[in-house]
């Protein structure tokens, strides 16, 4: 799982954020557009669940607990696609898994959507 791939994708769709849920048969990433989620790809474990725990750690500044609450920004070495201005991370656990919603931040009307989203939403795929 390349999840800078999984921004860029995200980006050209004008997706608001990217939702990664994970369960025991794998990680599960959804694209929020429109206020409603759109699943994309999924990803076995434990592959999917190192990948999205790696780049948790490797770009904020706390260390990743699937049973935890997370808020936090990427940090500023992490290339962001164009338009896009910063990128928040939360994550929560969830039955038998983790969710990590990434808030997709655009330049002023870049991305914009009507109606603030609900968080966090899993779909069991």
């Amino acid at each position: 799982m390349n999840i800078q791939e999984i921004i860029e994708s995200a980006t050209l769709q004008k997706a608001t954020d990217i939702q990664f849920c994970s369960a025991d048969n794998g990680v599960q990433v959804f694209f929020r557009m429109d206020d409603k989620l759109h699943a994309q790809d999924s990803y076995p474990q434990p592959a999917g669940q190192q990948a999205c725990a790696a780049f948790f750690e490797a770009n904020s500044t706390d260390k990743f607990d699937a049973a935890a609450f997370l808020d936090t920004n990427v940090s500023a070495h992490l290339p962001l696609p164009s338009g896009v201005i910063g990128i928040r991370l939360a994550s929560a656990p969830v039955i038998n898994g983790f969710v990590i919603v990434m808030r997709l931040l655009y330049e002023a009307g870049i991305g914009e959507h009507k109606a603030p989203p609900e968080y966090p939403i899993c779909v069991e795929a």
